[in-house]
């Protein structure tokens, strides 16, 4: 009939502002203002599990709508948030990261999962410890080995 599909538009719209926050557009300032509100990187608070995401109360209210619907999205389409994108702190995937672990290791709270990686590889202890911030030791090393196991099931993950 030439109907819009408003159903996909609306996803569209919400895909499209994820995509802002996480590739962190400096030519868009309400992409500034709504990370300042939120006082989190929402281009990397989207890629937390929403049982462990926490949002200030001072959060918009459209960007909760808009976290909101992308949540409903990723539990309609059953997708998980096993992404390069995501945090290695509260990550289900990585157990070490939900426990504190005098924090320091993983350098900020940010770190994301390909901040560690190359390709679908760990990076090697030797480069990770080459990075400013960050304090690695063997064991911690050891730990996030099992990183390398995740990455070979994100390639099946959208």
């Amino acid at each position: 009939m030439g109907l819009p599909d408003f159903k996909r538009y609306h996803r569209a719209a919400i895909l499209a502002r994820i995509f802002d926050w996480t590739h962190n557009s400096k030519s868009k300032q309400w992409v500034t203002i709504e990370n300042t509100l939120s006082r989190k990187d929402l281009g990397r608070s989207v890629w937390v599990s929403p049982q462990y995401r926490e949002l200030e109360e001072s959060t918009s209210i459209y960007t909760s709508i808009v976290i909101r619907e992308w949540d409903k999205m990723h539990k309609q389409r059953k997708w998980d948030f096993n992404s390069l994108l995501m945090s290695l702190r509260n990550s289900v995937f990585f157990p070490p990261g939900k426990e504190e672990i005098s924090g320091r290791w993983i350098m900020k709270e940010d770190t994301q999962l390909r901040d560690v990686m190359k390709g679908v590889h760990l990076r090697t202890l030797e480069d990770l410890k080459r990075e400013e911030g960050r304090i690695f030791t063997r064991n911690r090393y050891m730990e996030i080995q099992s990183i390398e196991t995740i990455c070979g099931e994100i390639d099946e993950a959208p």
